[in-house]
């Protein structure tokens, strides 16, 4: 039995994606991928992952201008379709006009000849593509939303309504969609009006041995905030400032690839700031079992899917038995109190940062001794647990079409 990943990213830059196919492995299928080749600092780690797992079949496709005529194609339909789709917007139009790489995706899978027993799509840009390989072949198809995509927009209204199109006219005929988190399950169902598949909420979680006990007791307390590109407009304008009035106290901790326009505003040029280039994502989360507290700042206000999603960032400072400090969004709000607040929520002002990061100071000491059993607490969530039920899914698709 064969599963078809199909994404418009990579490997590295869509860490659940990885785990997917290590999954589809360990239960004894094939797995095939469809994936983009980045020229920046992913694709060693991409080369890597694929070497540790070398029955894993793949094609790439060039995300870059080279070669030129496969760019300029899907560059020039992404064009004229965002002018076509308010003449005709239909399903197609819609697809080109929001991801170019659909068009990519399209070419790729009419020429493959293998034809798999599931077809997963991640991202957005690939449900048209998925959808209509799997009407033309008759192959179950199912997706992975990791956040609530027409919501990941501030102003860009037409882009919103292409994207309500685009869900609604392919995840009616979806043998399943998995949610990373409740609150995304639930504004999919609302969009989707009850035409469609059972919605199952499996949470972006990562295996529990990428995660080691560690309890430093530096001298200062060590914050830590990763994310692929550390750049503006991720809340760090805000928090590191007022972290600055800390710095006899505190160490920051910044993992990422680091982008120039932050670069250029002089505002990681402090001392107490440590910046270390991006790390392959069990390495990342071993690094992270190093600090003391996790930073997930989210702004709830620079769109809805904020308010909504739950990124990888407070998943992986809870299992690593982090304190965390996170800004009051729905999805973390609930996160925290699920959990018997293994961490404190702030709003996202100057006022609630600093008596937030006032309180952590003050009880250091409790929160460093309460680790261990933060860190225990966490043991039991894990991917090891949670892929089960993507394992049951995958298994009643693929058994539904013998």
């Amino acid at each position: 039995m064969n599963i078809l990943f199909v994404t418009t990213s990579n490997i590295t830059m869509n860490p659940r994606l990885g785990k997917e196919l290590k999954l589809a492995l360990a239960l004894g299928y094939d797995a095939t991928v469809v994936c983009f080749k980045f020229d920046n600092w992913s694709e060693k780690f991409d080369q890597d992952f694929f070497a540790e797992n070398p029955t894993i079949q793949v094609t790439k496709i060039s995300a870059g201008r080279h070669p030129f005529l496969p760019w300029f194609c899907s560059s020039l339909f992404q064009l004229i379709s965002r002018f076509v789709w308010y003449m005709v917007p239909s399903l197609i139009v819609a697809s080109l006009a929001n991801d170019k790489r659909s068009y990519l995706l399209s070419k790729t899978l009419k020429e493959m000849k293998a034809k798999p027993d599931l077809i997963i799509g991640h991202n957005l840009g690939t449900l048209a593509p998925i959808w209509a390989y799997s009407q033309r072949n008759k192959i179950p198809f199912g997706f992975d939303m990791e956040d609530y995509h027409p919501d990941e927009l501030t102003d860009a209204v037409h882009e919103k309504k292409r994207r309500e199109q685009i869900i609604r006219s392919t995840l009616k005929d979806a043998r399943y969609v998995s949610c990373s988190a409740e609150l995304i399950s639930k504004k999919l169902k609302s969009l989707l009006k009850g035409k469609g598949p059972g919605l199952k909420v499996v949470e972006n979680i990562f295996p529990r041995d990428q995660f080691v006990y560690c309890n430093k007791n530096n001298k200062k307390l060590n914050f830590v905030w990763f994310s692929q590109n550390i750049s503006l407009n991720r809340g760090l304008e805000k928090f590191i400032p007022i972290l600055q009035e800390f710095d006899d106290k505190i160490k920051l901790t910044l993992i990422g690839q680091l982008n120039s326009d932050i670069r250029q505003t002089g505002l990681l040029e402090k001392d107490f700031i440590e910046i270390l280039p991006p790390l392959c994502q069990k390495d990342l989360n071993k690094k992270i079992c190093e600090s003391d507290v996790g930073l997930a700042i989210e702004d709830e206000k620079n769109n809805e899917n904020r308010n909504l999603c739950l990124t990888n960032k407070i998943i992986a400072y809870y299992q690593a038995g982090l304190y965390i400090l996170a800004t009051d969004t729905l999805a973390q709000r609930a996160f925290i109190v699920k959990r018997q607040k293994p961490g404190i929520i702030c709003k996202n002002d100057g006022a609630s940062i600093r008596k937030a990061l006032n309180y952590i100071l003050t009880n250091r000491a409790e929160i460093r001794q309460a680790r261990r059993q933060r860190f225990n607490d966490a043991r039991k969530y894990c991917w090891e647990s949670k892929s089960k039920k993507l394992s049951q899914i995958w298994k009643e698709g693929i058994n539904d079409t013998e």
